[in-house]
């Protein structure tokens, strides 16, 4: 990993933890918040993959696969940002799904990295099982408590579970590969 993409990584994860502080420290305004979040770092990692499939994806191997990943990033935070006026529980069942289909697809990555013998795939199902059951605890909150502040607050506690992976990741030694 370089030293940008190791600063990059504390970086996100100092933001991150801002954001979750912001959101304990104001539940009320929580679901609005949640929706710039998701929508701005949807949209932020659509335009990403969009730049780097018109700068060098496009001319690989499954590059149009980066084409269509960017295309359905800003598709979804577009869409997030237009839904911010919607009633609370369809926001709180668009972030439940959006961070189930991501647990559900660290689960399987995880599975896959399993099979392949790597040893970094409990991590992998680990963050796909909290995200799972963060987003069960936020529809649950809101289902049988009807209360949104419970769905923030899982929302913030994934955010600094997240910020934990940033700085794991950051802080992690990684291999040199020397080509002779």
């Amino acid at each position: 990993m370089t030293k940008w993409n190791r600063i990059r990584n504390i970086l996100q994860g100092i933001a991150t933890i801002v954001f979750a502080m912001i959101l304990f420290a104001r539940p009320e305004y929580g679901l609005t918040i949640v929706l710039a979040i998701v929508g701005i770092g949807m949209t932020l990692r659509g335009i990403g993959q969009l730049i780097y499939y018109f700068s060098m994806a496009r001319h690989m191997v499954d590059g149009k696969f980066v084409l269509c990943r960017g295309l359905i990033f800003l598709d979804l935070g577009l869409f997030t940002s237009a839904i911010s006026d919607n009633p609370d529980a369809v926001v709180i069942f668009y972030i439940a799904a959006v961070s189930a289909f991501n647990g559900l697809v660290s689960i399987l990555h995880a599975f896959e990295s399993r099979k392949s013998g790597s040893p970094r795939w409990k991590y992998s199902l680990l963050h796909g099982a909290a995200c799972l059951i963060l987003a069960g605890v936020g529809v649950i909150g809101y289902l049988v408590l009807q209360n949104t502040d419970l769905c923030v607050y899982a929302y913030a506690a994934g955010l600094l579970y997240s910020a934990v992976l940033f700085f794991a990741v950051a802080f992690r030694r990684s291999a040199i590969v020397y080509i002779a």
